[in-house]
């Protein structure tokens, strides 16, 4: 289950103009936090899941956005990314 949704994930971030490798970012952040956190395995697992739900399926809205932008919705999305890769 963890490899599909990991492809969903990663196709949700493509279509929102994510770089490359930033699921994965992601989800070894939420990791690393749960490590410090001192996290259950049970409560670790969540945060691995959580990590990739919240990129699966995350297009939908493109077009409204780009409407409501007037612009490249994908650019104001890489933009608003909190976590840079450059």
């Amino acid at each position: 289950m963890a490899s599909v949704l990991a492809v969903l994930a990663r196709a949700g971030a493509m279509g929102r103009g994510q770089p490359e490798g930033h699921v994965e970012r992601i989800c070894y952040l939420g990791m690393r936090i749960a490590d410090e956190l001192k996290l259950s395995a049970e409560q670790r697992a969540d945060v691995f899941f959580a990590t990739l739900l919240v990129h699966a399926g995350c297009t939908a809205g493109n077009t409204e956005l780009a409407a409501f932008l007037a612009a490249d919705e994908l650019a104001a999305q890489r933009r608003a990314l909190p976590v840079r890769s450059e």
